[in-house]
C-alpha cells in the first residue's frame, strides 16, 4: 500500500488499505507465508505480469506466463488469467485461515507435451478476446483462441536457442524476450512503413 509512512510500513496497520507494510495480496506459493506446504504451489518463475480490467464489471483479472521451471512431475509452461477477489470498497480480501485465492485459473492455455520455455517469455489479451504468447527460449510466437485453439504460430527465422542453465545462466542471444500485438493504425508506426 504506497499510501503507508514509513512508520505504518513498519507495522500491518495504517494506510489506505489499513495493513501498513503488509503485502495485500499474493498468488501462487501459499508457503511463503505460512499458509500451506510444498505442494501448494502453483507459480513456477512467472514472467510478463498484466492487469485485466472488465469496464463493464470492474472485475480485476491477473494475466501471467507461468514458466514451470521446477514444476513437479514435469515441467510445461502455461498461460494463465486469474480472476482476482478485489473490490474497489475492499480491495483484495482473504478467507481468515485460507490462502489468497482464487484456488485455480478463470483461463488457462498449456500443451504439457510441447510448450515450455523456462525463462523469459509472455502473454498479451488482445482486443478480440485471443491472447498472444511468446515462447522465449524457442524464438516461437502464436495466438490462441478462448478455447485454446492456435490461431497461427510463428518460428522464428533465426531459429530458438538454449535454457539458460546450458548458457551458464544468461539468456541465450537468439532467444525471444517478449512479443506484442501493435494495431496498424497505431501511431507508433505513423511514418514507418
Amino acid at each position: 500500500d504506497h499510501a503507508t509512512t514509513q512508520e505504518e510500513a513498519a507495522t500491518e496497520q495504517g494506510g489506505r488499505r489499513g495493513k501498513g507494510g503488509a503485502l495485500l495480496y499474493r498468488l501462487g506459493a501459499p508457503r511463503n507465508y505460512g499458509m500451506g506446504d510444498k505442494g501448494a504451489k502453483t507459480l513456477f518463475y512467472q514472467h510478463h505480469p498484466t492487469w485485466i480490467v472488465d469496464p463493464s464489471t470492474s472485475a480485476v483479472s491477473l494475466l501471467l506466463f507461468n514458466n514451470g521451471s521446477g514444476r513437479p512431475l514435469k515441467e510445461y509452461s502455461s498461460v494463465e488469467e486469474h480472476l482476482l477477489p478485489f473490490t474497489s470498497k475492499d480491495g483484495f480480501t482473504c478467507e481468515p485461515g485460507q490462502p489468497f485465492g482464487p484456488a485455480a485459473p478463470r483461463w488457462i492455455y498449456k500443451d504439457e507435451a510441447r510448450f515450455f520455455s523456462a525463462f523469459i517469455s509472455g502473454a498479451q489479451r488482445l482486443s478480440n478476446g485471443n491472447t498472444l504468447i511468446c515462447e522465449g527460449a524457442k524464438g516461437r510466437v502464436f495466438e490462441v483462441d478462448v478455447a485454446g485453439k492456435i490461431v497461427w504460430d510463428y518460428w522464428s527465422p533465426h531459429g530458438g536457442d538454449l535454457e539458460p542453465s546450458e548458457q551458464g545462466g544468461k539468456a541465450p542471444p537468439r532467444a525471444l524476450f517478449r512479443a506484442e500485438r501493435i494495431a496498424v493504425g497505431d501511431p507508433r508506426l505513423a511514418g514507418r512503413f
